[in-house]
């Protein structure tokens, strides 16, 4: 995840040092886990496309939060701060609790503040350690602060435009900046700090040029002159690709996570007829197919692809969307469950048929980045992209059981490549 390619050649990284999540990450964690479910429950009632962009605008904020404390722990491994990385927690407990009733001022305003609160922490605490991921600029800077400043005197759905805005710039720069230009521009930064403070001690206490103004003068241009080239440059940070890898996958663990829950949830208050349990059954075969093919094939869940090995720029969006895409299926199949035997709300229905086929699209262009064979992109990726949709008009009306079987279906579909593939390879033998 830096400049050059992390991911570069398998000499590279069976040398790097081997790092794993620490206890403090693991703890870190605990308050996703909770976030996750909050913005999950947001969606319970027959969701909108107001609902659904609300969600998805928090969920970002979380996110953002959570990867920039990622990297920053990857970066300095066993030296990152415990105070930075707890503050960082209690904000995002803040930012969970404010979820419910976000649309309250004080809730709303709550939810900003301690958003900024953990860039503004995580952005100190990454430039003091005098590294900066490339790909991945706003781990150490921000250029969408201010609509977030904004947005805690707005209600509603102006504080809702705010935020998105604030967001959509630090992604945009994320993705579109060139990191070795934002590289120069922290290092000058950094270099004119040095010049004022070596002014500033240059200065006598008779005022601009001291007791003799010559003298005063020669000093602090001596002083300017040593603070400029001492003063440290900001270098390309190196990211620890197997503690990256990690971590992705803890985050995807966690939502998938949030599935489980939805769908034993919805098992406690029924009755478990035929029809219960099929709907039980068909949602545990999707969730088994879904974790199979992010674990066995990488988390663009396609074949030859594996995020931490790619540009951060590019493979960090796609955690993002597929994770979110499990969040939305996640719903859709608690309420399928909820009712295996009558119709599917419509909201929900096209929530997991939707955020299922956005799930296999992500997977489409993680498959052409990583150069995938041809015969999968058409027989294989580009029917689970349709599919779903397919399902979402082929079965209004239908019982739950129905459409998570479906679903199920077209899931395992996916997985049935890697099958064939291994039997196909055992008769050429």
């Amino acid at each position: 995840m830096s400049d050059p390619d992390p991911g570069a050649g398998a000499a590279e990284a069976a040398a790097e040092p081997e790092l794993h999540a620490s206890w403090l990450e693991l703890f870190f964690d605990l308050v996703v886990v909770v976030s996750v479910a909050l913005l999950a429950g947001r969606l319970h009632a027959d969701p909108g496309w107001h609902d659904l962009g609300r969600v998805t605008v928090m969920y970002l904020a979380v996110w953002l939060v959570w990867t920039s404390f990622v990297l920053y722990a990857n970066v300095t491994a066993e030296r990152a701060h415990r105070q930075a990385v707890l503050a960082a927690m209690a904000c995002l407990a803040v930012m969970a609790a404010a979820v419910p009733g976000v649309e309250q001022h004080s809730h709303g305003a709550a939810f900003a503040v301690a958003y900024l609160v953990a860039r503004i922490v995580a952005i100190r605490t990454f430039r003091a350690t005098g590294k900066a991921v490339l790909d991945w600029p706003i781990a150490q800077m921000s250029v969408g602060m201010l609509p977030w400043v904004v947005s805690i005197w707005a209600d509603g759905d102006r504080q809702l435009m705010w935020w998105t805005l604030g967001l959509l710039l630090d992604i945009g720069c994320a993705v579109f900046g060139d990191g070795q230009q934002i590289l120069d521009r922290l290092n000058a930064g950094r270099r004119r700090d040095a010049e004022r403070v070596a002014g500033r001690r240059g200065r006598g206490p008779g005022g601009r040029g001291g007791l003799d103004g010559r003298a005063g003068r020669r000093h602090r241009g001596e002083a300017v002159g040593a603070g400029s080239a001492g003063a440290p440059d900001v270098t390309a940070a190196t990211v620890n690709v197997g503690h990256f890898d990690e971590r992705l996958g803890v985050f995807m663990i966690i939502v998938l996570g949030e599935a489980v829950t939805q769908v034993v949830t919805a098992a406690t208050h029924l009755q478990w007829d035929w029809s219960f349990r099929a709907a039980a059954a068909s949602a545990f075969v999707l969730l088994v197919g879904l974790w199979w093919l992010t674990f066995q094939y990488g988390f663009a869940a396609a074949p030859q692809s594996k995020l931490a090995g790619l540009s951060a720029r590019f493979a960090l969006p796609i955690h993002f969307v597929t994770t979110g895409s499990v969040v939305g299926v996640a719903t859709g199949l608690g309420v399928m469950v909820a009712h295996p035997g009558a119709a599917v709300p419509d909201g929900h229905r096209w929530l997991a048929c939707a955020a299922l086929s956005t799930y296999f699209t992500v997977t489409a262009v993680g498959a052409v980045a990583a150069r995938a064979p041809r015969s999968w992109l058409l027989g294989w990726a580009l029917p689970t992209v349709l599919a779903p949709l397919a399902v979402g008009m082929l079965t209004e009306g239908l019982p739950g059981w129905v459409v998570g079987l479906s679903l199920a279906a077209v899931v395992w579909w996916q997985v049935s490549y890697g099958w064939l593939r291994g039997l196909a390879g055992r008769r050429a033998v």
